[in-house]
């Protein structure tokens, strides 16, 4: 009777071992990607509809709004996207640009939750009938438009003087 080669041992040996090594550092590479990939998706801004802008201002008609529920826009304007809300609330609509006093540097704007606008970089929430004062330094920044009839206006310069914001 023939013994068994004992380097065919050996090399099964060694990828035993190897596998297990192998397998780790898979695993530890797909974990490390997914968090990446799941922080970046998370850290950028949303994408919102396109604002009817006709060079001059934004024209949208108020029967799409709803008591109390943000809507968001966007425009570019001087080659930078402005995001901005518009909220009915008791009765009167108001809009903010998409950006937080306090952290607008990292471009991440607002979610609505529960009734509150929540800061995307310091998840702070603000309660809508306090956004003009906000909590802190927290809180978005008024945009000026007005309502004439059926219709809610932003003029370009409003829009304009946040730009710095974005």
């Amino acid at each position: 009777m023939r013994a068994p080669c004992r380097g065919t041992h050996l090399q099964l040996a060694a990828l035993d071992n190897w596998l297990p090594v192998w397998l780790e550092f898979f695993m530890k590479a797909l974990i490390l990607f997914s968090c990446f990939f799941f922080m970046l998706s998370c850290s950028q801004r949303p994408v919102y509809r396109t604002a009817p802008f006709d060079g001059r201002q934004v024209s949208i008609d108020v029967s799409q709004f709803r008591e109390a529920t943000p809507e968001f826009y966007t425009i570019v304007l001087e080659g930078k996207r402005i995001d901005f809300f518009v909220l009915l609330a008791h009765g009167e609509i108001v809009s903010y640009l998409d950006a937080c006093k306090e952290c607008h540097t990292k471009k991440l704007g607002y979610r609505y939750e529960k009734g509150a606008m929540v800061c995307r970089a310091c998840n702070v929430g603000v309660p809508l009938e306090n956004l003009d004062t906000g909590i802190g330094g927290c809180y978005p920044i008024r945009l000026q438009g007005s309502r004439v009839g059926d219709t809610y206006t932003l003029s370009r310069e409003a829009l304009a003087a946040g730009v710095k914001y974005f």
